[in-house]
Protein backbone atom coordinates (compact mmCIF):
# COMPACT_ATOMS: atom_id res chain seq x y z
CA UNK A 1 0.00 0.00 0.00
CA UNK A 2 1.23 3.41 -1.00
CA UNK A 3 2.30 6.30 1.61
CA UNK A 4 -0.87 8.33 0.18
CA UNK A 5 -3.62 5.36 0.82
CA UNK A 6 -1.90 4.31 3.78
CA UNK A 7 -2.79 8.32 5.42
CA UNK A 8 -6.14 8.05 3.81
CA UNK A 9 -7.19 4.73 5.48
CA UNK A 10 -5.76 6.06 8.70
CA UNK A 11 -8.11 8.84 8.14
CA UNK A 12 -11.34 6.83 7.26
CA UNK A 13 -11.52 6.20 10.82
CA UNK A 14 -11.30 9.43 12.34
CA UNK A 15 -14.85 11.04 11.73
CA UNK A 16 -13.76 14.76 12.49
CA UNK A 17 -11.15 14.10 9.80
CA UNK A 18 -13.78 13.02 7.20
CA UNK A 19 -15.95 15.42 7.53
CA UNK A 20 -13.47 18.15 7.31
CA UNK A 21 -12.30 16.22 4.07
CA UNK A 22 -15.66 16.30 2.48
CA UNK A 23 -15.38 20.06 2.36
CA UNK A 24 -11.97 20.42 1.07
CA UNK A 25 -13.28 21.83 -1.93
CA UNK A 26 -15.29 24.80 -0.16
CA UNK A 27 -13.09 27.35 -0.02
CA UNK A 28 -14.78 29.06 2.74
CA UNK A 29 -14.01 25.87 4.89
CA UNK A 30 -10.96 24.70 3.05
CA UNK A 31 -8.76 25.47 6.49
CA UNK A 32 -10.53 22.75 8.14
CA UNK A 33 -8.91 20.20 6.18
CA UNK A 34 -5.42 21.73 6.47
CA UNK A 35 -4.37 20.15 8.89
CA UNK A 36 -4.61 16.97 7.14
CA UNK A 37 -3.36 17.78 4.22
CA UNK A 38 0.51 17.08 5.31
CA UNK A 39 -0.20 13.22 5.80
CA UNK A 40 -1.24 13.18 2.58
CA UNK A 41 2.00 14.65 1.43
CA UNK A 42 1.15 18.42 0.93
CA UNK A 43 4.08 20.92 1.77
CA UNK A 44 2.10 24.04 1.05
CA UNK A 45 4.49 25.14 -1.48
CA UNK A 46 2.28 26.35 -3.81
CA UNK A 47 -1.22 27.05 -4.08
CA UNK A 48 -1.49 24.37 -7.07
CA UNK A 49 -0.34 22.22 -4.79
CA UNK A 50 -2.86 22.85 -2.16
CA UNK A 51 -5.50 22.50 -4.21
CA UNK A 52 -4.69 19.12 -5.95
CA UNK A 53 -4.44 17.69 -2.38
CA UNK A 54 -7.70 19.21 -1.55
CA UNK A 55 -9.13 17.34 -4.54
CA UNK A 56 -7.97 14.27 -3.03
CA UNK A 57 -9.33 14.79 0.24
CA UNK A 58 -12.49 15.92 -1.20
CA UNK A 59 -12.68 12.39 -3.11
CA UNK A 60 -11.86 10.51 -0.27
CA UNK A 61 -14.01 12.19 2.30
CA UNK A 62 -17.17 11.53 0.46
CA UNK A 63 -15.90 8.19 -1.32
CA UNK A 64 -13.57 6.45 0.14
CA UNK A 65 -13.19 3.47 -2.19
CA UNK A 66 -10.05 2.69 -3.69
CA UNK A 67 -9.37 -0.12 -6.43
CA UNK A 68 -6.23 -0.47 -8.04
CA UNK A 69 -7.83 -1.97 -11.21
CA UNK A 70 -9.76 1.21 -12.06
CA UNK A 71 -7.36 3.05 -14.07
CA UNK A 72 -8.11 6.49 -14.90
CA UNK A 73 -10.70 8.87 -14.38
CA UNK A 74 -11.85 8.38 -18.25
CA UNK A 75 -11.94 4.80 -17.62
CA UNK A 76 -13.66 5.27 -13.86
CA UNK A 77 -16.28 7.34 -15.53
CA UNK A 78 -17.37 5.04 -18.75
CA UNK A 79 -18.23 2.52 -16.05
CA UNK A 80 -21.21 5.08 -15.52
CA UNK A 81 -22.06 5.07 -19.10
CA UNK A 82 -21.15 1.76 -19.65
CA UNK A 83 -19.71 2.90 -23.19
CA UNK A 84 -23.29 4.13 -24.39
CA UNK A 85 -22.17 7.20 -26.34
CA UNK A 86 -25.45 8.80 -26.38
CA UNK A 87 -25.61 8.68 -22.26
CA UNK A 88 -25.98 12.11 -20.65
CA UNK A 89 -23.08 11.24 -18.49
CA UNK A 90 -20.93 12.16 -21.93
CA UNK A 91 -21.71 15.69 -21.64
CA UNK A 92 -20.15 15.59 -18.02
CA UNK A 93 -17.10 13.93 -19.28
CA UNK A 94 -16.54 16.58 -22.47
CA UNK A 95 -16.97 19.62 -19.64
CA UNK A 96 -14.77 17.93 -17.76
CA UNK A 97 -11.84 17.63 -20.23
CA UNK A 98 -12.48 20.67 -21.69
CA UNK A 99 -11.18 22.56 -18.01
CA UNK A 100 -7.91 24.76 -18.38
CA UNK A 101 -7.27 25.26 -15.24
CA UNK A 102 -6.86 23.06 -12.05
CA UNK A 103 -9.50 25.27 -10.36
CA UNK A 104 -12.09 24.67 -13.59
CA UNK A 105 -11.21 21.50 -12.89
CA UNK A 106 -12.27 20.82 -9.30
CA UNK A 107 -15.42 22.44 -10.19
CA UNK A 108 -16.54 20.20 -12.53
CA UNK A 109 -14.65 16.85 -10.48
CA UNK A 110 -17.64 18.24 -8.23
CA UNK A 111 -20.02 16.63 -9.70
CA UNK A 112 -18.49 13.61 -11.32
CA UNK A 113 -17.99 12.59 -7.49
CA UNK A 114 -21.22 12.08 -6.68
CA UNK A 115 -21.86 9.97 -10.08
CA UNK A 116 -19.11 8.06 -9.26
CA UNK A 117 -20.28 7.33 -6.11
CA UNK A 118 -23.78 7.02 -6.88
CA UNK A 119 -22.80 4.35 -9.63
CA UNK A 120 -20.79 2.47 -7.20
CA UNK A 121 -17.68 3.71 -9.53
CA UNK A 122 -14.42 2.01 -8.74
CA UNK A 123 -11.27 5.11 -7.94
CA UNK A 124 -7.57 4.47 -8.16
CA UNK A 125 -6.68 7.23 -5.81
CA UNK A 126 -3.07 6.76 -6.32
CA UNK A 127 -3.76 6.91 -10.47
CA UNK A 128 -5.77 10.50 -9.72
CA UNK A 129 -2.84 12.11 -7.18
CA UNK A 130 -0.48 11.63 -9.92
CA UNK A 131 -2.96 12.63 -12.72
CA UNK A 132 -3.72 16.13 -10.92
CA UNK A 133 -0.44 16.61 -10.43
CA UNK A 134 0.92 15.63 -13.79
CA UNK A 135 -2.41 18.38 -14.91
CA UNK A 136 -1.15 21.25 -14.51
CA UNK A 137 2.45 20.51 -16.07
CA UNK A 138 0.86 18.34 -19.39
CA UNK A 139 -2.85 18.94 -19.36
CA UNK A 140 -3.35 17.82 -22.97
CA UNK A 141 -1.86 14.36 -22.31
CA UNK A 142 -3.39 14.02 -19.17
CA UNK A 143 -6.89 14.82 -21.26
CA UNK A 144 -6.06 12.34 -24.31
CA UNK A 145 -5.39 9.68 -21.74
CA UNK A 146 -8.51 10.21 -19.76
CA UNK A 147 -10.00 10.35 -23.54
CA UNK A 148 -8.94 7.10 -24.19
CA UNK A 149 -9.95 5.67 -21.35
CA UNK A 150 -13.48 6.91 -21.71
CA UNK A 151 -14.08 6.22 -25.11
CA UNK A 152 -11.77 3.61 -25.82
CA UNK A 153 -13.23 -0.31 -25.07
CA UNK A 154 -10.92 -1.72 -23.08
CA UNK A 155 -11.27 -5.63 -23.02
CA UNK A 156 -12.59 -7.52 -19.79
CA UNK A 157 -9.62 -9.34 -18.35
CA UNK A 158 -9.95 -12.76 -17.21
CA UNK A 159 -7.78 -14.72 -14.75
Amino acid sequence: MTPLLTSLENLTKDRGAMAALRKALIPEQRQGCFKYLPRLGCRFESEPEVLRFSIIAHFWGHYPQHSDTAGNLGQSMRAIANGDMGHPFNKRFERLIAADSLEELAAQLKGVLSLLKSASASIDFDRLASDLFWFERNPSQLKREWCGGFYVERPEVTS
